[in-house]
């Protein structure tokens, strides 16, 4: 089993020669198995992260064979309305061998992304992910809401004729907040800044938006005791 320290690792294994599903979890993060399913059509695994002071995120890590779309068409469809439906943040992602270039002519193509789309999420990834000397295609991605992508693309390699693709949230990224210093004058008292000023032992002109301090004093008092300057 793999290990990368600070992180936990979950796989879903497949029944067939190739094909699984894995997620390393940073370990600072909280986490929940939420489902698991393995056939010799699609390996998906479904998992519910947690953040502080930050909304859930349930995450679907999927693989689907090259075989019986519409079986696998049927349980995307029914496992990603049933998690919409939570309320929280979705992100799926994985290599489902449904090539999104052909959304135009092909039915599977098609209904798979008329599946994102009715769930508000769209791919991360726009260009092909699996390129050969005769082929490319677009079957790897991560799909997300668009308001949370900050950036994503894939990462080219001659590892493999398969891309990695990567995507940065805006929702899980620490932003730090910045500190500011702000006039609160909900309070003000021109009487209490009078005396300040007074106790100074200087003479101030003040203006407030074009108008003078002189003007804004409240009392006769205020204005001599003012105007008077240094001692």
């Amino acid at each position: 089993m793999p290990t990368i320290p600070g992180y936990n690792f979950e796989f879903v294994p497949t029944p067939l020669a190739s094909g699984g599903v894995a997620l390393f979890i940073d370990d600072k993060h909280g986490y929940r198995i939420l489902e698991k399913a393995s056939n010799g059509t699609f390996q998906a695994l479904w998992v519910e992260i947690s953040f502080v002071k930050k909304k859930n995120i349930i995450c679907g890590v999927v693989y689907r064979q090259h075989n019986s779309p519409e079986r696998f068409q049927k349980y995307f469809e029914e496992t990603i309305e049933k998690f919409v439906s939570l309320d929280k943040q979705i992100c799926v992602l994985g290599d489902f061998n449904i090539d999104l270039l052909k959304a135009q002519s092909s039915n599977y193509s098609h209904d798979f992304l008329l599946t994102l789309q009715s769930c508000y999420l769209i791919p991360t990834v726009d260009k092909p992910t699996r390129v050969r000397s005769t082929s490319a295609t677009l079957i790897d991605n991560i799909f997300n809401i668009p308001e949370q992508v900050l950036v994503s693309g894939n990462i080219l390699s001659d590892i493999s004729y398969h891309f990695s693709q990567f995507c940065i949230l805006s929702s899980i990224v620490d932003q730090s907040k910045e500190n500011r210093k702000v006039r609160k004058f909900s309070k003000f008292s021109s009487r209490s800044l009078n005396i300040f000023l007074w106790s100074t032992g200087y003479t101030w002109y003040i203006y407030f938006q074009g108008e003078s301090y002189w003007n804004i004093l409240g009392d006769t008092e205020s204005k001599w005791r003012f105007s008077r300057g240094s001692r």
